[in-house]
């Protein structure tokens, strides 16, 4: 240090240790006077923009944390309250599909005011079936080439007391509805439409899953032409017991008559697997076969019943005229012969009727 002060002293006064040709000697380390000076960095900058997308991602994720369990509850219970609206809706559409699909049981007062005047519908059973929206007629004397068949007995009943002798013993003894069930009975057989109407909805109002009072509640509709709603109350009794065989066959009748063979021959093939050899069964599905122009089948079909019945009067008849149709006057005549032998005082006028045409088919 004492050296470099003892230079800068002489340098003021103008004089030089050393000879004006040769530099001043400066101690290595020293840089003073002129010569490159140091290189200066310039001030760091800020970097202000990922700062800020540092703090708005952490304000993002701070705001994720304090209401996205708010949001995430609102979109559930949005969600939960369309859903529920959406079943509601949903619910209300097959209601009302429900109640249009099947009407509500009609009143006394209604099927009065649908009466005119008390007809029978005659049941065409190989004939031609009447159609669904036919009006209801009285029973036609048959003709010599065209008769009508009458339905298997144990199906389509002329009196309603003969399809209920199959109420079991248990109801008779034990349900409240029996007085009411006597009385429907007793008011079908004699004709009296609106207390065998009124006896046996009381019965069905008390015990509504009483499948014979559908059954003859059925039966009852079908009298007066009343085709729909016997078709409803065959159905019912169906739903309750389905294998109550008098109620499908029934059900396979009334189908017919109306012309709607399909549904006709569907409730007599669930029928004759339970049952396949109930011979009035067979017999409907001969007639639903002839009403196809089915003839063929037909025949097949009865010869089968007579083969488990061969006193089986309806069957001879029907069979008799599918042979007299196809020219067979010989077989036709038999079973002509075979249905007077059988055939009970519940034919009335076709028994006369079918003598007569013995007498007209035998060889002179």
């Amino acid at each position: 240090m004492s050296v470099v002060l003892d230079a800068l002293h002489r340098a003021r006064q103008g004089r030089s240790p050393v000879s004006s040709t040769r530099p001043p000697s400066i101690p290595a380390g020293l840089r003073v006077g002129t010569g490159p000076r140091p290189k200066v960095s310039p001030p760091r900058q800020v970097p202000w923009g990922p700062l800020i997308a540092l703090v708005l991602a952490g304000a993002a994720i701070w705001a994720g944390v304090q209401f996205g369990p708010v949001l995430l509850r609102q979109r559930r219970a949005t969600t939960a309250a369309a859903a529920q609206a959406a079943r509601a809706a949903a619910q209300a559409a097959q209601a009302a599909q429900a109640a249009v699909a099947k009407p509500a049981q009609p009143t006394i007062s209604d099927m009065l005011a649908r009466m005119q005047e008390p007809q029978v519908i005659a049941p065409r059973a190989m004939g031609r079936p009447t159609s669904a929206t036919a009006t209801p007629q009285r029973p036609v004397r048959p003709s010599a080439r065209a008769a009508v068949v009458p339905p298997p007995r144990p199906l389509l009943v002329a009196t309603p007391a003969r399809a209920l002798t199959a109420v079991p013993s248990a109801v008779a003894t034990s349900s409240p509805t029996v007085d009411d069930f006597a009385l429907a009975v007793r008011y079908h057989g004699l004709g009296n439409f609106e207390q065998a109407l009124k006896h046996y909805l009381a019965v069905l109002d008390r015990e509504e899953f009483n499948v014979e009072a559908r059954n003859n509640l059925g039966l009852l509709y079908h009298e007066r032409g009343l085709v729909a709603e016997s078709v409803d109350q065959f159905r019912r009794a169906i739903l309750i017991n389905p294998s109550y065989l008098k109620a499908r066959g029934n059900l396979a009748v009334v189908l017919m008559n109306a012309g709607r063979l399909p549904e006709a021959r569907a409730e007599l093939r669930a029928a004759l697997v339970m049952a396949p050899r109930n011979v009035d069964l067979l017999v409907n599905m001969a007639l639903v076969d002839k009403a196809d122009h089915l003839p063929d089948q037909a025949r097949e079909t009865l010869i089968k019943a007579l083969g488990y019945e061969p006193k089986h009067a309806v069957a001879h008849y029907n069979l008799a005229m599918l042979y007299e149709e196809n020219g067979d006057l010989a077989k036709a005549t038999d079973h002509y012969t075979e249905f007077l032998k059988y055939a009970g005082p519940e034919h009335g006028a076709l028994l006369s009727d079918v003598q007569r045409k013995i007498d007209a088919l035998m060889p002179r």
